[in-house]
Formats: structure tokens, sequence, C-alpha cells
């Protein structure tokens, strides 16, 4: 542990926990460090592109950690990180049977993500978001959880339930870009044209040089069949791409948009 935290030698560092792991099979903390240690050389073979290497390395982690499971079957934690890797394997039917006895009563939010994530795969949507749903009842005001059960229902295109849950992380995080963006897409998908361009208008005057939020300016003004501020919006964007900041910030105010662009 200390080569790496130390000095990021990965090399020594695995060297010392595997003679750890075979002096004493049954320490689980040794096993999850082993687990940890692969994982980085992982990262550092998809940061190379080397795909073959990476998945080898995956490999490893998987019967790392579900040595390290076996002996400490109550960590749920673990059980999540195991099933997770499951998942990203293509295993999703192997993480749900590792999930499958935590999943009557666990507190733990990581075990329902890990469920989510498997049922996703498995293209079991609803299910998906039953476990989404035990999250957000874990833990309510957590913007993460209300964000990616947005996303889910979107992708399901039950763009109005995906609006909610924009909005609920938005009153949580008012500042969260993706959120706004996200939300003024859902509703513009539902066809509620007006309240998608109050959205996107929200989003340019919090992030005046996104290109593509102007483009969703002018689509919502093309839709509400005004064609002259639709094109004044592309403008914008064209001011911006040109690098004429001073154009655009004038266009702006033109359209009532408060933005500032220094």
């Amino acid at each position: 542990l200390k080569a790496w935290k130390r000095d990021e030698n990965l090399k020594e560092a695995l060297e010392w926990t595997k003679i750890a792991v075979k002096i004493d099979t049954l320490n689980v903390n040794a096993w999850k460090n082993l687990g940890f240690l692969y994982q980085q050389k992982q990262i550092a073979f998809l940061e190379e592109g080397v795909q073959d290497s990476a998945d080898i390395y995956r490999a490893k982690r998987i019967e790392t950690y579900r040595i390290a499971h076996s002996l400490e079957p109550e960590d749920e934690e673990l059980a999540a990180i195991l099933a997770g890797l499951y998942t990203t394997s293509d295993k999703p039917d192997s993480a749900l049977a590792i999930l499958k006895p935590y999943l009557a009563g666990s507190q733990t939010v990581k075990i329902y993500l890990a469920a989510a994530d498997a049922y996703d795969v498995k293209g079991e949507k609803e299910k998906a978001l039953e476990m989404l749903t035990k999250m957000e009842q874990l833990d309510p005001e957590n913007p993460e959880i209300l964000f990616d059960i947005g996303v889910r229902y979107f992708n399901m295109e039950q763009y109005p339930q995906a609006a909610e849950y924009f909005d609920k992380t938005l009153a949580i995080n008012p500042d969260d870009v993706n959120a706004l963006k996200n939300k003024g897409l859902a509703l513009f998908s539902a066809e509620q044209i007006q309240q998608a361009y109050q959205s996107f208008s929200e989003l340019v005057e919090k992030k005046p040089l996104d290109t593509d939020a102007w483009d969703l300016i002018a689509v919502c003004l093309a839709k509400m069949d005004k064609g002259k501020k639709a094109q004044k919006a592309i403008s914008v964007k064209e001011a911006i791409e040109s690098g004429d900041i001073e154009k655009a910030q004038k266009l702006a105010e033109e359209m009532g948009l408060k933005c500032s662009f220094q």
C-alpha cells in the first residue's frame, strides 16, 4: 500500500499484495487491495488503448472480488462491486445472482444501483426503474440518483416523468446545467415547446457559450412560428463560433436573454 500511495509504483504494490494473499488467503482486505490494484492496471491499459489486456485485468478483478465476497458475504458494497464487474462483462444474470440475497431489504444504495445496471443490460427497463426508486427512497436528496432516474425515463421515452426528475435534480442543485439541458430535451420530446424554450433560455443564461443550446433555442422558436427570432439564435451561435463575442452579446440582448459572455 505504501508503494502505491507514496509513489504510485503499481508493479511493486502488486508484487507485495500478491505475496500478502499467499501468506494469508483469508485476509479479505488483502484481496480487496489486490482487486483495486488490478483495476489500476485495467485503467492503464484502457488509457493506452490496449483493450485485450484491459479485459484480462477485468477478469482478474472478477476472480479476486469473487474470492473476497465468498470470505465476507455480509459486505454489501463488495457485492455491488462484483456485480458491477459481471454487468460490464455482459453477464447481467451473474450480477443479479450475486445481488439477489440483498435486494429484499438492503439499505445500501449501491446494491440497487448495481441491480438497475444489470436489469438495464438485460433490457428490463421497468425493473431497472424499480431499483432506482428504491435508491430514491433510501437517499431522496441525492441529485445524482434523481438525475439517473431522469435519464432512464428519457431512454424509455417517458418524457414527462424524465422532466419531473430533472426538475427534482435542479431543486437540489440549481446550477446543474446537464439537468437543465436534459429537462429541456425531455419537455421538447413531450411536445411542450414553450416550456422547453424556457429551459434552454435558462441554460444559455448560465452557459452562454454552449452552441448546442443556441441550436435548441432556434428549433424551439421555429416550432413556435418565430422564424426571425430563430434566425437570430442561429446568428448568436455563428458569432460564438467565429469568436465575435461582442456580436453574440448584442444579439442575445436583442432576444431578451440575460447572457454574460465575459
